[in-house]
């Protein structure tokens, strides 16, 4: 059964229409009865994905034309910005933020673990981390002291946190308001991490808006770096001390993206790049390029 987040009746939106969404959805993952918006740069997509679900709240471009019959099956409603409208969706029907369950905690060698948690064999927790219940550790994984893993986290095998991180929490996604007062959009998604993955301490992995933020196989983090809702890095990528990727911000494969460098959000890194000391990147880094300065060229 799919996870029911809210209750919102679309009759709001078109009174002839009377069903109710309850979750929000990706266009790359449409879920029935979800709120979804479309980007400009998903256009061509749309239709067929759309066509795989039923009775969605679609936002989306006035420049988007409707293909016959999609419009039976949801509700599209139009605007300038669609990724406002949808933000501006949350702020009109109450809904602020997604917050874990309460839950029953034990106490564990000084670590505090839920009960629902899966943690694999071989699995060392140090006091002070906490671990909630929708994470999922595989084998041979050491969280260090004082980390959180909250939310709905999955973690391969072999995995390595160090001191004093935060895996899983939101990155406040924000707009403004027509009268500049802030939106925060809440985060439904998790993180997904690979195996064989090192994290160095005081770091931030934030959780994806929708789908989850994901972290491939072999990548290593320094200390003290932040990665934003949504991103993505490839296998075998290293991030430096002190990097913050923004949100959607995707990094390919072999990658290294060196100390105090700063990627916009929405960029992509092409595999085998890598991202000079202090770069801070405004557009696309082609796959095999060496970028660096500011702004990185």
């Amino acid at each position: 059964m799919k996870k029911e987040f809210f209750n919102v009746n679309v009759s709001a939106y078109i009174p002839e229409k009377n069903f109710c969404v309850k979750r929000p959805a990706s266009l790359n993952n449409p879920k029935d009865n979800s709120v979804i918006f479309i980007s400009e740069s998903e256009l061509e997509k749309a239709a067929q994905n759309l066509d795989k679900v039923k009775e969605c709240l679609v936002f989306c471009q006035n420049s988007f034309e409707i293909p016959s019959g999609l419009e039976e099956k949801h509700v599209f409603v139009k605007s300038e910005d669609a990724r406002f409208s949808y933000c501006k969706f949350f702020k009109e029907n109450n809904i602020s933020y997604y917050l874990p369950e309460d839950e029953n905690i034990k106490c564990v060698d000084g670590a505090f673990i839920s009960e629902n948690a899966k943690i694999g064999e071989g699995s060392v927790i140090m006091p002070g981390a906490y671990i909630s219940g929708e994470v999922t550790l595989g084998k041979n994984a050491y969280i260090g002291a004082g980390t959180k893993i909250v939310g709905k986290v999955t973690i391969g095998d072999d995995f390595c946190v160090r001191e004093n991180c935060v895996i899983g929490s939101d990155s406040l996604t924000m707009d403004r308001d027509e009268t500049g007062r802030g939106m925060t959009l809440p985060q439904f998604g998790g993180v997904s991490i690979g195996n064989d993955v090192r994290i160095a301490s005081g770091c931030s992995i934030g959780r994806g808006d929708i789908d989850d933020t994901i972290i491939c196989d072999g990548v290593r983090i320094g200390d003290m770096c932040t990665v934003a809702s949504n991103a993505y890095i490839g296998e075998d990528s290293f991030l430096i001390i002190s990097v913050a990727l923004f949100s959607d911000v995707k990094i390919g494969r072999n990658c290294m993206i060196s100390g105090n460098s700063t990627i916009r959000e929405n960029l992509t890194v092409g595999d085998n790049s890598t991202v000079g000391m202090g770069a801070v990147v405004v557009k696309n880094v082609p796959a095999n390029t060496v970028v660096k300065g500011n702004p990185a060229k």
